[in-house]
């Protein structure tokens, strides 16, 4: 079975979406030429395949998240490359603080998240303050009590406009602390909690199943309720799903040591233990795949 490298997987979603631009562009300008509602239907197609290959792109990152970080390791122009791709290069972008992740002991790992939790109630005391705010703001006056800000404002400010700078620092303080908390002694606490999320999604799903079929014959407006909520109930369990395994494939070493038996059915539920064995796992020999990745770029 010849397995296709990210980058190979990458650049066929892109090569996709490309296509599907085209298409849509075509069916736009006959939609504006004629005024015909099939044309509107069409794009509206073409655009939500657009989006599917596009969360399809992101998939293929988590489920390759590996070797997505030894593609920055070994290749950081070619990541660079990635990252400035027409179609997928904004997800490349929006997920390369994923590539930071590395191990640490429980000792680093509770330095760490100290360190983040300090910083993050940095953010909420200056958004505290600005929220008392009215008008401008000197930047002098800020900084001066809030130094991660240094270098970030400067002059006379709007209030909005230190906020939405507060907001990137916080989301960049978010992506460290996932990082860390992907590490013991906070990973099993943490994916509990995604876990139980799911548990919740399924018995809600299967409440919502249960009242749809009731509802089968009953009533044109009764059953499409019956069925809108049963659909929303199943997106929603399957987006917690997802968001479970998201963090589990952050770190590597933490989903191989869950997928032991042993360890499953001693720390989880059945049902959990059925969600963490049908996550795919694939390790990759570095060198294997060195030779591959050179054979692709030619280099």
């Amino acid at each position: 079975m010849i397995v296709l490298l990210l980058a190979e997987k990458l650049d066929e979603i892109s090569e996709r979406i490309r296509e599907l631009k085209k298409q849509l562009e075509k069916t736009n300008k006959n939609y504006k030429k004629t005024m015909d509602r099939d044309y509107l239907d069409e794009a509206n197609k073409i655009k939500k395949k657009i989006n599917i290959k596009r969360k399809k792109a992101e998939e293929e990152i988590f489920e390759n998240i590996e070797e997505f970080r030894l593609i920055k390791k070994h290749f950081p122009d070619f990541c660079g490359e990635l990252s400035e791709d027409e179609y997928t290069g904004k997800i490349v972008k929006k997920l390369c603080w994923l590539a930071e992740f590395r191990e640490l002991t429980s000792d680093e790992a509770i330095e760490k998240f100290n360190e983040i939790k300090i910083k993050r109630g940095e953010i909420k005391d200056l958004k505290d303050f600005l929220g008392k705010w009215s008008g401008e703001i000197d930047s002098k006056s800020l900084t001066a009590t809030w130094e991660f800000l240094k270098g970030k404002i400067n002059g006379k400010m709007e209030r909005e406009e230190v906020l939405d700078i507060a907001d990137r620092i916080d989301s960049q303080y978010k992506k460290e602390g996932w990082l860390v908390v992907c590490n013991p002694p906070y990973a099993k606490r943490y994916l509990k909690k995604f876990l139980e999320k799911c548990r919740i999604s399924k018995e809600e799903l299967d409440g919502a199943e249960r009242n749809y079929k009731k509802s089968i014959g009953r009533g044109t407006v009764a059953e499409s309720e019956a069925k809108k909520e049963y659909l929303r109930a199943k997106r929603r369990m399957l987006a917690r799903k997802r968001n479970a395994e998201k963090f589990l494939r952050i770190n590597p070493s933490l989903l191989a040591s869950l997928k032991k038996t042993s360890v499953l059915f001693r720390e989880f539920t059945p049902y959990e233990s059925k969600i963490i064995q049908n996550i795919p796992f694939r390790k990759i020999n570095e060198q294997k795949w060195l030779e591959q990745m050179k054979e692709l770029l030619e280099v």
